[in-house]
């Protein structure tokens, strides 16, 4: 089986930058426009600077009712940390057309995630 040369060798370290053009964030957007949740996740993702996991342990409970300036405490799984999710008019936007689009009984931002 051919090794992935995507996936670094044992014991080495890679880097990862944060995304910052906003050409590069509009490309990602127009992808995900279709994805309703995936589209949530990278936006909140990038307007709180939250990691994946922290985003994904995100309940519907705790940010249907956030309005545009409104924000919720998080601690972060990594570092134990507490960040601050704030809800902007971008974010907002986003959330609605998802919530629009909610299975029933869905707890969870993550779809994959039910119960």
């Amino acid at each position: 089986m051919p090794r992935n040369p995507n996936h670094p060798s044992r014991g080495s370290r890679i880097t990862v930058e944060p995304i910052r053009d906003p050409k590069d964030i509009e490309t990602i957007r127009r992808l995900l426009k279709n994805r309703p949740r995936d589209l949530l996740l990278f936006v909140m993702g990038i307007n709180n600077g939250l990691r994946a996991g922290d985003l994904l342990k995100l309940k519907v409970g705790q940010v249907r009712h956030l309005k545009p300036g409104q924000s919720i405490a998080i601690r972060e799984g990594k570092t134990g940390k507490i960040n601050i999710l704030m809800m902007n008019k971008s974010t907002y936007k986003v959330l609605q057309r998802y919530l629009d689009e909610l299975q029933p009984g869905q707890i969870y931002l993550d779809i994959h995630k039910l119960g």
